[in-house]
């Protein structure tokens, strides 16, 4: 049988052809001899071929012969299928544009003599490349050449293609996009060129964009991709035929792929992007803080291996989930998503930073997915072990890229892990545990035996000599299951069914490989099921009887109610929003599931209980749910214990996670035991909290490897599938869509070189807005605004004892009463609006007090302190603090502080009987906005979002504002 058949460009006679790779390589070779020997000798052209019945070439647009190649002794002539024009630029001014180049032969050797192809700014495809001998990448490195790309010169096109991309980034559909174009074409009445249709705007957008999408032969039913070598005439899963006929090469589905290697080429394009991306190098590891990727034990341990040698060498994440393509309806699909770890954190997950390789068709979920990684992974081989060369204007980078982890939901990772899945009794990929099969289900019980000396399974990356899982010598049993270990990285290499290894990983031959933990947790999908476990739990769903979680319905319905009446008091900046949970937990998504333990278990939930030990398991939940979502871990190799209200907290914050997971497993393990809960409830999401500690130890801060950034992108794409017949296509085409139109958005917002007054203004920013630096990144106050005394405003007495502060003396500071002042009811910092709104009005402060209370003394003792207050209004105001200095002005806030009560969690809570006093506090004082959650009677409990939980270097909270003048 052929090789697969594909359509290709050749990079000498810049013609596509179909044909197989092996055919079109020859075909390539030749023409690239022949051409290099006709600008030698001045020879002509070679005529057309006549003799191939299959041969059909046409004329380029000039009507020209189409360059052939010759006979050659020591190359077969091919025999190619068909031949096709290439896809030329809609506007009839413009020529046929030569897609990224990715050959390492070039054109600089060759004689001015040589005739020049008629391309604006546009090198030939074929270019000279030296790479330096000291470079890091290797000489087998493909050079890329991202010069050649389509300019968007003409304003009509730049119009119709703004106009493009934003219908397909909004979801807008072709028939809308067709009827505005034509009302507007008829608007202008040929005063101007007319704006292109939905068809051309999408084929200039893809010539601009410049990179091939690579055609793959697929299952019928999406069960694997055929791959380049392979000959078979149907799928080895379900055996369904290849082709439509015996007789055709015609196959029944296809799928799109685009090539890494070029999308990072043109990524690195700018020089912008250059320069972030070399915050990877740049970064200063922490010995006892993690904060990033590069501060885990396996970045450091490929830092001593000389893995990461340039600056500019690429630290990758790849991504593979399922999705259904439609509400209703089955059809499944696969998406693998790439996310660049050397951008800096708060611009890396940005949609048009991060890379997109397939969406595999479906209809069904593959049941071979690494078929379908095949092309990416050999790119990744490549990129790891040659590298590449991108030739930009003026100079050439040399680069490689390399994988650092595989991230997803649990089945997706088990199958590129090769890994046999959950559900069987080896259904742990991290460790040996073994399953039991109980009350119809596989569940994974903690092994609690008595510590004993295991053999070294430590990886050859970083992982330590032994792995402890929670254990409780009291809880000791008949268990006759070994205790478990991490797994080597060598039983990723080979099948091995003892330990649940169904085939080898494609993944264990890549130089970083690093064995468990390069398949790390996805905290988003576990703690998504861990979080409806724990509701289930309390609905009685793992037993009623005796169960220390269960509560009635009617406690249900005041907890239900009690959540969504403090909606409308979360702030916007939090990503859950949780309604009324005893009702709509089908419309609940993962981020919500992790803001309800996070936020509502140690708060609204946590009242209903009064025994001490299901208290403290609730609190170890949402400790457990406050670690794993940190972004500042602290990493010590000594034990400190000290107290945060009535919690006793460990300063290394890796203990402090295991000691919460240890509690909280102990704590089920002994339900179980006194059948007060089903043994149901070890599921392996469970079992996977006892691996968190090592996670964070080897790859970092959990958060940093969630999926969330691929779970949007799914968003988008869903947006964009309106075909029930062949909805994989549709998906396909979407995903070049968008992937162009990033590479646009970048090419617009290039905006390294701009000063402040060339930037655009902020989208949401207002007509007027009051400032006192004119500095792009000041803080604003924004409208409504008002006018009146500071009389009528009542701030007169809190604003003399801001400025007496400042001052450090009352003397002097005279507030004039009748002075007018501008208020306003929001103020914008650093990307967040805070007022405005009741969800947004609840800030949290952190202000400078004298807590010395000696009444004789000559000096203050300044010292912050935090505090919690509701926003009345903003403004701005000046006062002579320094006569030498001149007027001071600052953007200043009313805010009403209120006094605080320390709950039995970690959040404290206000009650309308508590004491409040107002004052004044300058913008640099507001450091986040808070939220409430709505407790018994009036409480309502206070939470805020923390970098670093449970710090001690935390701000102390002022519960009784001892500390502020009355």
């Amino acid at each position: 049988m052929p090789d697969r058949i594909v359509l290709q460009k050749c990079s000498s006679c810049r013609w596509i052809f179909k044909g197989t790779r092996l055919e079109l390589d020859a075909h390539e070779t030749t023409c690239i001899k022949n051409k290099l020997n006709r600008l030698c000798n001045n020879s002509q052209l070679c005529s057309k071929p006549e003799s191939s019945k299959t041969a059909n070439l046409e004329n380029l647009e000039n009507n020209e012969a189409v360059p052939s190649c010759q006979q050659n002794d020591d190359v077969d002539i091919i025999d190619c299928n068909t031949y096709k024009k290439i896809s030329t630029a809609p506007h009839k001014n413009k020529i046929p544009v030569p897609l990224l180049n990715s050959t390492n032969i070039t054109d600089e050797a060759i004689p001015p003599s040589a005739p020049q192809q008629q391309t604006a700014n546009i090198s030939s495809s074929y270019r000279m490349t030296t790479i330096n001998n000291n470079s890091h990448v290797t000489s087998a490195a493909k050079v890329i050449d991202v010069r050649q790309r389509y300019a968007r010169d003409d304003a009509h096109i730049k119009a119709s293609l703004d106009m493009y991309e934003i219908t397909i980034r909004h979801g807008g559909t072709q028939e809308l996009f067709d009827k505005m174009i034509a009302r507007f074409n008829q608007y202008i009445d040929k005063q101007l060129p007319p704006l292109y249709s939905f068809h051309k705007s999408r084929q200039a957008l893809r010539e601009s964009y410049g990179i091939q999408p690579n055609e793959y032969h697929v299952c019928k039913n999406g069960c694997m991709m055929f791959k380049d070598k392979n000959n078979a005439l149907e799928c080895d899963e379900c055996h369904e035929p290849r082709y439509q006929d015996a007789d055709s090469l015609t196959p029944k589905r296809t799928m799109v792929q685009l090539p890494l290697k070029e999308q990072l080429a043109l990524f690195v394009n700018d020089d912008g992007v250059r320069k972030m991306l070399k915050h990877r190098a740049n970064w200063v590891s922490s010995a006892t803080v993690k904060k990033s990727i590069f501060d885990g034990a396996v970045y450091k341990e490929l830092l001593n291996n000389n893995i990461f040698t340039e600056e500019m060498d690429i630290a990758l994440a790849l991504y593979v989930d399922d999705f259904e393509g439609f509400k209703r309806g089955k059809n499944t699909m696969s998406i693998c998503h790439i996310v660049i770890l050397n951008l800096p954190e708060d611009i890396r997950y940005e949609d048009a930073n991060m890379i997109q390789i397939f969406v595999a068709p479906g209809p069904n979920k593959p049941k071979d997915l690494p078929s379908f990684l095949d092309p990416v992974l050999q790119e990744l081989e490549e990129l790891c072990k040659h590298g590449m060369v991108v030739e930009t204007e003026g100079q050439k980078i040399p680069l490689k890229a390399h994988l650092l982890f595989v991230g997803g939901d649990v089945p997706g990772v088990a199958k590129v892990a090769g890994h046999i899945g959950h559900q069987s009794y080896k259904g742990c990929r991290f460790c040996t545990i073994k399953g039991v099969h109980q009350e119809g289900r596989m569940t994974f019980p903690p092994v609690f035996k008595s510590k004993t000396r295991h053999e070294s399974i430590s990886t050859n990356i970083g992982v330590s000599n032994e792995e402890q899982h929670s254990s409780n010598d009291s809880n000791s049993s008949n268990d006759s299951r070994e205790k478990p270990v991490i797994r080597r990285i060598e039983t990723f290499k080979q099948r091995n069914n003892e330990i649940g290894q169904s085939a080898a990983s494609p993944f264990a031959n890549l130089s970083t490989f690093h064995g468990a933990t390069f398949f790390p947790i996805d905290i988003m999908h576990l703690m998504k099921g861990v979080g409806e476990q724990l509701w289930n739990m309390i609905k009685g769903v793992y037993g009623k009887d005796d169960c220390p979680l269960y509560l009635s319905n009617v406690e249900q319905k005041q907890i239900g109610s009690r959540i969504a009446s403090s909606r409308h008091l979360t702030p916007s900046s939090f990503s859950g929003d949780c309604g009324d949970v005893s009702l709509q937990t089908g419309f609940y998504r993962a981020v919500d599931w992790i803001h309800f333990v996070l936020y509502f278990v140690p708060t609204t939930i946590l009242e209903f209980y009064d025994d001490r030990e299901t208290r403290k398991a609730l609190i170890d939940i949402s400790i457990i749910y406050q670690y794993a979502f940190s972004r500042h871990i602290i990493f010590l190799f000594t034990k400190k214990i000290y107290l945060i209200g009535f919690i006793k907290i460990d300063e290394n914050g890796v203990s402090c996670l295991r000691h919460a997971v240890k509690s909280w497993t102990n704590w089920l393990s002994k339900q179980v035991k006194n059948r007060k809960l089903s043994a149901a409830v070890f599921t392996i999401n469970e079992h996977y909290l006892t691996h968190l500690c090592k996670t964070i130890e080897q790859d970092g801060p959990l958060i940093y490897l969630a999926a969330f950034s691929m779970e949007r992108e799914i968003g988008i794409i869903k947006k964009r599938i309106r075909s029930h017949r062949h909805p994989g296509m549709n998906a396909g085409n979407s995903l070049v869509d968008l992937a162009a139109d990033d590479s646009a958005e970048n090419d617009n917002d290039s905006d390294i070189d701009k000063t402040d007054e060339d930037l655009p203004k902020r989208k949401t920013e207002p007509k007027k807005a009051v400032v006192v630096s004119r500095n792009n990144n000041s803080a604003q106050i924004w409208g409504p605004f008002a006018v009146d005394t500071i009389e009528v405003l009542n701030c007169r007495k809190q604003l003399r004892h801001f400025w007496a502060w400042r001052k450090c003396t009352y003397n002097g500071v005279n507030i004039d009463p009748d002075e007018y002042i501008e208020i306003a009811s929001r103020l914008y910092k650093d990307g967040v609006t805070y007022g405005g709104i009741e969800r947004e009005s609840l800030l949290r402060l952190h202000i400078w007090v004298d807590i010395d209370k000696s009444r004789k003394k000559s000096s203050v003792k300044p010292e912050q302190r935090q505090y919690f207050g509701e926003v009345k209004y903003f403004f701005k105001h000046g006062f002579v603090v320094d006569e030498h200095e001149g007027k001071c002005e600052k953007l200043l806030a009313l805010v009403e502080l209120c006094t605080l009560v320390k709950g039995h969690g970690p959040w404290p809570y206000k009650t309308d009987g508590g004491s409040k006093t107002y004052v004044v506090i300058e913008e640099e004082s507001i450091v986040g906005v808070a939220g409430r959650a709505k407790g018994k009677d009036t409480r309502e409990y206070i939470y805020w979002s923390k970098k670093t939980p449970h710090s001690k270097k935390d701000i102390v909270i002022d519960y009784n504002l001892e500390f502020i003048p009355h």
